[in-house]
């Protein structure tokens, strides 16, 4: 096996001189619109090409801005809890079912430097990671001849997905962003004609490393296990996948196997599968084009395209259609294991972004076939691209406000919750966040603080009032140790202290606690139970309603471990309220 460079590859500034002749039988295909050496003249190529960095220059800054009031979020504080320290196995066991060694590493990395204090130096590591991903694609676009005009658009389209916002508005995605970039770049490597060689070796590396970052790295891997079949054949496929197949076979029977529980699959779940993947790819289309039901159109027609493609086999050509049936494979993956989540979840914006890698270049190419020839036909298949692009960026901006404005709530309480760690002496319970941030724990808060990881500023009585709303009330089975005044209502109770809360009882009532104490709450058909807490140092300021279930006809005590009012209501039920009096 030779290591040369094979003459008739086609690279992202090669053009097609050289190209191997189509196979006996197959149909004379028109050359690919790639852009050649002697072509960098050409004043559309050159324009496509410098429209290309304009576009990921301009793409870069505008997703940190869209950043800029974004926080720590979700599974990110399950690299904080449990991944920042350690050299062993922390570093490889699975999160959830993901091989995630590379973000953990990234993640220890802009800790060890900023902390939690900004947001925005992990937000950078997931911008370098995407705009390396965009370019990539670029390049694997016009290798497959794509139109410098067409594959500059959709590349454009690409660095400012909207309607994959989930994985540009969350830094914690470096591991999905990472493993599309990996996989990309491993495409490119093993993407050429002639013998096996060097290339495809170092592909080998770079391979593993995509592992690294996320469980989509194997999708990304039988992608271009694909291409090479269709391009030199089962022998070089085989050797091309072989050596990443095993490292994550090892993985998995030694390590990843621990994630496999996360997601349980079943039999009546695989049956779904057909809905699954045609719920994904439909709406990753829909979502990218913005056009409303335009996605089953999409797929269609570009379906019929690649099955005219009869003359892909050993060409350059080979590459769209192999990446579209990626896309059909990251689905029929996903489906197996989370159909069970309902085929609603395969539209995420992080398995869009994904299928928008996959299907792009098909697009692209369907595109370039309308539009060889003339220059004016590229800017016109080009200009369509202009609506698609405007609708992403407002996607993202939307995204990003809403994303903003639930991540704000979160941030607050969780430094109100930091404040508490220090000086609150007891507690209901341990998470402050427990709905998004089910990892953070007031124990977790107070090492931060003590490694000076928090951010600094000031922490408002509605901050701490938010926290405390979820660690300094609660509910138990039993009252805690050593009782307490019996608190007091600005209402009637009866012999026993106790009354009627909700719809066919009194209205919501505060009780007054003098110091932390509980009381006994009974809900005889369930239901829900909302709780206030008022400040004690501003007058009129109520911190957020908190809502808690009770279950039907069970004794529950509802634990107050502060000093001060607490608004209780029943907004779904009568509940009785007892050990109170009336004061």
């Amino acid at each position: 096996m030779g290591s040369h460079r094979p003459v008739a590859e086609v690279d992202a500034s090669e053009g097609t001189a050289g190209r191997e002749p189509p196979p006996a039988g197959a149909e004379e295909v028109a050359p690919p619109v790639a852009p050649s050496r002697g072509a960098v003249r050409n004043p559309v190529v050159a324009a496509a090409r410098v429209a290309h960095v304009v576009s990921l220059a301009g793409a870069a800054p505008l997703i940190v801005w869209f950043n800029r009031d974004q926080w720590f979020f979700g599974d990110e504080w399950a690299f904080f809890a449990h991944r920042m320290s350690g050299w062993g196995r922390v570093l490889f066991e699975p999160h959830n079912e993901h091989w995630s060694t590379a973000p953990i590493l990234l993640y220890r990395a802009v800790y060890s430097a900023v902390g939690l204090r900004s947001y925005l130096p992990y937000v950078a590591v997931l911008v370098v990671l995407h705009v390396a991903a965009a370019h990539l694609l670029w390049r694997v676009m016009n290798r497959a001849g794509v139109a410098p005009l067409v594959s500059m658009g959709l590349a454009a389209v690409f660095a400012v997905l909207g309607s994959g916002a989930e994985n540009l508005l969350w830094a914690f995605q470096i591991g999905f962003v990472g493993a599309v970039a990996a996989g990309l770049l491993h495409l490119l490597l093993v993407d050429h004609a002639g013998p096996f060689g060097r290339r495809d070796r170092l592909a080998w590396l770079v391979a593993v490393a995509g592992l690294l970052f996320s469980g989509i790295s194997v999708t990304m891997t039988a992608t271009s296990g694909l291409v090479v079949l269709l391009r030199r054949g089962v022998k070089d496929a085989v050797a091309t996948v072989a050596p990443p197949a095993a490292v994550y076979l090892v993985w998995l029977a030694t390590v990843g196997r621990d994630g496999l529980g996360s997601h349980d699959p079943t039999l009546v779940g695989t049956l779904d599968v057909p809905e699954y993947l045609w719920t994904g790819l439909t709406s990753a289309l829909e979502r990218a084009s913005g056009i409303p039901g335009g996605g089953a159109v999409i797929v269609v027609l570009v379906l019929a395209w690649l099955l005219r493609q009869r003359a892909v086999v050993r060409a350059p050509g080979a590459t769209p259609t192999a990446m579209a049936a990626g896309s059909v494979v990251l689905f029929v993956v996903l489906a197996v294991g989370r159909t069970g989540l309902g085929a609603e979840q395969a539209t995420s914006g992080r398995y869009v972004y994904i299928a928008a890698a996959l299907v792009l270049p098909a697009v692209g190419a369907m595109l370039s076939e309308g539009a060889r020839g003339l220059p004016s036909r590229q800017v016109a298949a080009a200009a369509v691209l202009i609506p698609v692009l405007i609708h992403n960026v407002g996607v993202l901006r939307a995204e990003s406000r809403r994303e903003a404005g639930r991540e704000a709530g979160i941030r607050s309480r969780l430094l109100g919750a930091a404040e508490l760690a220090e000086s609150a002496p007891a507690l209901a319970a341990t998470q402050p966040e427990p709905m998004f941030s089910p990892n953070v724990t007031m124990e977790l808060l107070r090492r931060l603080d003590t490694e000076g990881a928090l951010p600094a500023g000031r922490v408002t009585e509605a901050d701490v009032l938010a926290a405390a709303t979820y660690v300094q009330v609660g509910l138990a089975d039993a009252p805690p140790p050593g009782g307490g005044a019996v608190p007091s209502v600005g209402a009637a109770v009866d012999d026993r202290g106790c009354l009627l809360v909700g719809p066919l009882g009194a209205a919501p009532v505060d009780v007054r606690f003098a110091e932390p104490s509980a009381i006994p709450l009974r809900a005889p058909g369930g239901g829900d139970v909302t709780v206030a807490l008022h400040s004690g140092t501003q007058p009129g300021l109520t911190g957020e309603p908190r809502t808690l279930r009770l279950r039907a006809g069970v004794t529950e005590w509802l634990v107050v471990t502060r000093a001060g009012n607490v608004t209780v209501a029943a907004p779904s039920g009568a509940i009785e309220l007892c050990g109170v009096r009336t004061g």
